[in-house]
């Protein structure tokens, strides 16, 4: 409901979890079960605080992108939550559509209530590609398919109105042309989430 009503007030809300970094904020964007939630709540063993989980709130400073940070939790699959925090944890239900489960600082997981400037936005391949994936690998997108993804994974609670899909469509071209969007694609086992931090953070320092 909150990214839906965002939305509404004129807001840039994507489908994606951000986690606050020494470089900055770095986000993952993508369909459900592409694996963001599990990527932003990994980042916590390397002592970093997850900023928000499904509801990336963007605002536009001085021709930058600043993630909103948002609740303290993150909502994570039963088995997904045993695999990486262990047993006995106290899981809070989600909702009742989903089997999901809330998982919050009593797991582990530092929560970042400060914004953080956007220093790299990471597009997750589908599910069903990252079942056949053997490695990490990082794409960097033109400002053309970063369009595409950004139009894909923008929440918007009424796309018949012309207007605001005109001014909607305006932000997304401005957004685009920066440099901050690449595709991930990575194997989903959990014992390569180190892995994958260490591909994201080398590029992230290199840039």
């Amino acid at each position: 409901v909150m990214p839906l009503l965002l939305s509404r007030q004129g807001r840039l809300v994507l489908h994606g979890s951000a986690v606050s970094t020494p470089e900055g904020a770095i986000a993952f964007v993508g369909e459900t079960g592409s694996g963001k939630s599990t990527l932003a709540a990994s980042f916590s063993e390397d002592g970093m605080a997850v900023l928000t989980d499904d509801c990336l709130l963007l605002q536009e400073e001085g021709g930058r992108l600043t993630v909103i940070s948002s609740y303290p939790g993150v909502r994570l699959w039963p088995e997904t939550a045993v695999a990486m925090f262990g047993e006995g944890r106290p899981l809070a239900e989600v909702a009742h559509y989903t089997e999901k489960r809330r998982v919050d600082g009593n797991a582990g997981i530092e929560f970042c209530t400060r914004p953080a400037v956007l220093r790299r936005v990471y597009f997750l391949a589908p599910p069903e590609e990252n079942e056949r994936t053997a490695d990490v690998k990082i794409e960097p997108l033109s400002s053309r398919d970063a369009m595409v993804e950004l139009v894909k994974y923008t929440y918007l609670i009424d796309v018949t109105d012309r207007l605001r899909l005109r001014q909607e469509f305006e932000r997304l071209s401005r957004v685009a042309v920066q440099p901050l969007f690449y595709r991930l694609a990575f194997p989903h086992d959990f014992s390569r989430l180190a892995e994958v931090r260490q591909a994201i953070r080398n590029g992230v320092s290199r840039s």
